[in-house]
């Protein structure tokens, strides 16, 4: 009995030690944030693994502003992390957090811009 537990322990560990294991890739999201905005919305923020992109969904239900998975890439930043959506011809929207805030910003064709302030929840 002591001997096939010894044995089939010793199997087991050899199969454990030749089973490959996976690799992510180096883009792949690590955490999602969520911030809570001044006008009762939320911001959903999912960085990638090194920091360099973003995906992010606006909720601003007084402004009526619901966006999905808006794709950002990180900017030039004096402080804190900035992130930039230029996809669309219309408007640019900027990201940028420092500490436990996040500020976003939305710049139309037209030159009028918005921005509301967000807290990390």
């Amino acid at each position: 009995m002591k001997q096939t537990f010894i044995i089939s322990t010793l199997v087991f560990l050899l199969c454990a030690c030749t089973v490959k294991t996976l690799s992510l890739p180096k883009d792949i999201a690590t955490k999602s944030y969520i911030f809570s905005c001044a006008d009762k919305g939320l911001i959903k923020v999912l960085y990638s693994k090194n920091g360099t992109e973003a995906t992010i969904d606006i909720n601003l239900s007084e402004l009526k502003v619901d966006k999905k998975a808006l794709h950002f890439y990180q900017a030039v930043s004096a402080s804190g992390a900035r992130y930039i959506n230029k996809s669309s011809n219309n408007i640019t929207y900027e990201w940028h957090t420092k500490a436990d805030y996040g500020h976003i910003s939305m710049l139309s064709g037209t030159n009028k811009k918005f921005s509301i302030s967000c807290q990390l929840q």
